[in-house]
């Protein structure tokens, strides 16, 4: 059981990641790259290809959730592998 659990956590963590790397890509390639006071998209974010846009703050909390969890994932992944170690139990078993 332990051992999926961990598995379970990789699988959830590259998820994570990839909406996370999907959501900034999007922004990046979608948002203006000025500050936009009618649409109210005047909250700075980095994206990639070092390029600053500007989103909503609703649209910069998605982002920073997104990021967060997959950090909060990685944290208990790492938590729960040394937890495991110490009990003998890891997703791959010795022969």
């Amino acid at each position: 059981m332990k051992r999926y659990l961990l598995i379970s956590l990789v699988v959830l963590f590259f998820g994570i990641y990839w909406y996370a790397n999907s959501l900034t890509e999007y922004y990046t390639r979608n948002m203006p790259s000025v500050p936009q006071v009618r649409e109210n998209r005047t909250v700075p974010i980095e994206g990639f290809y070092n390029k600053t846009v500007y989103v909503t703050l609703a649209e910069k909390r998605k982002h920073d959730a997104a990021y967060y969890a997959w950090a909060g994932i990685a944290f208990v992944y790492v938590a729960l592998s040394i937890q495991f170690a110490k009990s003998g139990i890891g997703i791959i078993r010795p022969k």
